[in-house]
């Protein structure tokens, strides 16, 4: 067994790791260096970051993000949001009641006694307003009518004045009723005709008739014209010939008879000749007194 060979090893292990761990040398400076190099050799390779080339490297820069473009704001003054309210509905404007006046019959140039009337409409409720209870070519035959009967005693008749009648009232059904159409309306100078949607028969309880002559029962010179709306063209005509003084008769061609028949037809139906006689005497105290006025003299 050799005793210096081993010695030797070790002293030169012990000279490595006191290198590595930086104590001084105990060898020649040589070895010290060498044991150096392979110590750095094994860090690097045991991961130690390896050195990085300090020789400039060209990098591109990233393109710049693009940014989403902001909003415009509007630099006025904000306006603000309003609510328009909702038109208020049209008004309910009432018929053209004046076209009654205008577009029914004239007095005939040919008599000499022209007679105003004084026309009083109910109004009915529908969807684009209060309209007339009847119509205009009603009211223009029933003129025309009147014209043609009274022509042999010298009298015609025109429509000028016309008005409507208060909402509450549409139908006539008692005397009580009938006495109110006529206060506050009725004048002396013109005969009054009032037209409803019904009037009731007072004697026959339910039954409703075409037309009547009325007389105030506080003031029985004050009389007026009532016609349904239901009434034929003859029913003021039958009515004028009460406010002319004619009572009901048996004539059958009179449209004064009321009782039922055929023949004459109704269509032919006027007034006779005794009948005539009394409504030229029954015009001329009407105008005496004034509950008529002649227009014809005014022309």
């Amino acid at each position: 067994m050799t005793r210096g060979g081993s010695s030797g090893a070790v002293a030169e292990d012990r000279r490595a790791a006191a290198a590595v761990k930086g104590l001084p040398p105990s060898g020649p400076r040589r070895r010290v260096g060498v044991v150096l190099t392979l110590a750095l050799a094994a860090c690097s390779s045991e991961g130690r970051p390896p050195s990085v080339d300090p020789s400039p490297v060209s990098v591109e820069p990233a393109p710049a993000p693009v940014e989403a473009p902001e909003p415009e704001v509007s630099q006025e003054t904000p306006v603000q949001a309003t609510v328009e309210a909702a038109p208020p509905p049209a008004p309910r404007l009432e018929h053209d009641l004046d076209r009654f006046r205008r577009e029914t019959p004239r007095c005939r140039e040919d008599v000499g006694h022209c007679f105003s009337l004084a026309l009083h409409l109910v109004m009915l409720e529908a969807p684009d307003g209060r309209v007339p209870v009847q119509t205009i070519d009603w009211v223009a035959a029933q003129v025309r009518v009147a014209q043609e009967l009274y022509a042999p005693i010298d009298a015609s008749f025109q429509v000028d004045s016309v008005d409507a009648l208060p909402g509450e009232i549409v139908e006539v059904n008692t005397r009580s009723e009938r006495d109110a159409l006529g206060h506050g309306r009725f004048s002396p100078g013109a005969a009054h005709v009032f037209v409803v949607a019904r009037l009731g028969d007072i004697d026959i309880a339910g039954e409703e008739i075409r037309g009547v002559h009325w007389r105030d029962r506080a003031d029985r010179s004050r009389r007026w014209v009532i016609l349904s709306r239901i009434a034929a063209d003859r029913v003021l005509s039958h009515e004028l010939g009460h406010f002319f003084g004619l009572p009901h008769s048996d004539y059958p061609e009179s449209i004064m008879n009321k009782s039922p028949r055929a023949d004459p037809p109704w269509s032919e139906r006027g007034f006779v000749a005794a009948e005539y006689t009394r409504m030229r005497r029954h015009r001329d105290r009407m105008l005496a007194s004034g509950m008529l006025i002649n227009h014809a003299a005014q022309r």
